[in-house]
C-alpha cells in the first residue's frame, strides 16, 4: 500500500545537475537518467540524472514522469522548474498512463492500479483488478485498457477494458499467448501476443477481435493513420495498414529495439544494444536520423517540444 509517508518532494536537486552540464558544449550522457533531444535539430540539449533503470517515461504538457521497478518509485519532473516529487515503495512500478484526470501505475507482478494525483504525486486509491500483473497499459476516452499476461497460467491472460473514471471492468477479452504490449487508435485496441507471434485487433465498438501474424513484436504505436510494430530479430519497425491488417513498410533500426513513440512528426525508436535513437518520417517512411546517446536506452516518450529517453547502465 502507498501511503503519504511515501512521498518526497525534492527541489533544486535538477537545477545544480543541470548547470554542471551547461558549461559549453553538448551534455554528456550519464546512464540512469532521461535525456531530451531537440525534435528540430536531433541535437541532445538536456541531460538528468534519475533513480536506476528509468524503464517507462511519460511526456505531459511541462510534466514528465518516470518509473523505476528497481528503485520502487514514480517521479514527477516539472521540465521548466526542475522541480522533483517522487513517490516511494511501489512494487515494481512498470507502466504509467494518464485518464481522466489521474496517474494511474501498474507493475510487473502488482494485481492492482495505483491512481495518484499527477501534480502532486499523492496517491488516491488502488484498484484491484485480479490477474498475474499490470504490466502494461493503454487509454483512450472513457477507457483505460489493461494487459495481464501469464505465461505459468494461460487461461488467466487476458485484456481488460476499464471505465477509466472509475477503474471498473468493462469487458474482458482473449487475444493470444503472453499478451504484452497495447496500443488505442483508428477505433480499436491492438495487442501484441508474444507467444503466439501474432497482434490482434480488438474493435472498441463491437469488440470484434481480428489477428494477424508479426513475429517477435517487442512494442506499437498508433499514430498518422498507421500501426507501427516494433519488432526484434529482425530489428525492424513495420507500417502495417489498420483496414487491411498488410504491412506497407518495413523499416531497419539499430540492435534490440526496445520502445516506440509518436509525436514531432516523427516516430521514435529507442535501441537498447546500438546506444541509439532511431528517427523515421511517416511521410515518406523512411530512416530520417540516427541519434547516438550511448549505454543503454530503454523508454522514450514525445513531450512539448521535446522527444525524451530514458537512458539505463549498459549491460
Amino acid at each position: 500500500m502507498v501511503g503519504a509517508a511515501g512521498l518526497v518532494a525534492v527541489a533544486g536537486v535538477l537545477a545544480g545537475g543541470l548547470a554542471a552540464i551547461g558549461r559549453g558544449g553538448p551534455p554528456e550522457v550519464v546512464p540512469n537518467s532521461v535525456i531530451a533531444i531537440a525534435p528540430t535539430s536531433n541535437h541532445i540539449r538536456t541531460v538528468i540524472p534519475i533513480g536506476r533503470r528509468p524503464d517507462q517515461i511519460l511526456a505531459l504538457g511541462n510534466a514528465l514522469f518516470v518509473a523505476s521497478p528497481l528503485d520502487g518509485t514514480v517521479m514527477r519532473i516539472d521540465t521548466r522548474t526542475k522541480e522533483v516529487v517522487t513517490a516511494r515503495g511501489l512494487a515494481e512500478p512498470a507502466t504509467l498512463a494518464v485518464a481522466a484526470g489521474r496517474l494511474w501505475v501498474g507493475g510487473v507482478h502488482s494485481t492492482a492500479l495505483t491512481r495518484f494525483e499527477p501534480r502532486s504525486l499523492r496517491p488516491i486509491d488502488r484498484i484491484p483488478v485480479g490477474g498475474a500483473g499490470t504490466p502494461w497499459l493503454a487509454t483512450a476516452p472513457g477507457s483505460l485498457w489493461v494487459v495481464q499476461p501469464n505465461p505459468l497460467i494461460p487461461l488467466e491472460e487476458q485484456v481488460l477494458r476499464l471505465a477509466s473514471d472509475s477503474g471498473s471492468v468493462r469487458q474482458r477479452f482473449k487475444t493470444g499467448a503472453i499478451p504484452s504490449e497495447v496500443a488505442v487508435g483508428g477505433g480499436a485496441a491492438w495487442v501484441s501476443n508474444y507467444g503466439s507471434g501474432t497482434i490482434s485487433r480488438i474493435d472498441a465498438k463491437t469488440g470484434t477481435i481480428d489477428s494477424f501474424r508479426v513475429d517477435n513484436a517487442a512494442d506499437l504505436e498508433y499514430a498518422y493513420g498507421a500501426l507501427w510494430v516494433l519488432t526484434v530479430e529482425p530489428n525492424t519497425v513495420r507500417r502495417v495498414d489498420p483496414r487491411t491488417l498488410i504491412t506497407e513498410a518495413i523499416l531497419p533500426v539499430g540492435r534490440c529495439p526496445w520502445q516506440i513513440a509518436a509525436g514531432a512528426d516523427a516516430i521514435w525508436t529507442t535501441n537498447c544494444h546500438d546506444g541509439t535513437v532511431t528517427r523515421i518520417d511517416p511521410h515518406r517512411n523512411e530512416v530520417a536520423a540516427t541519434i547516438r546517446v550511448g549505454h543503454r536506452p530503454l523508454s522514450v516518450s514525445v513531450g512539448r517540444d521535446a522527444v525524451w529517453v530514458g537512458v539505463a547502465e549498459a549491460g
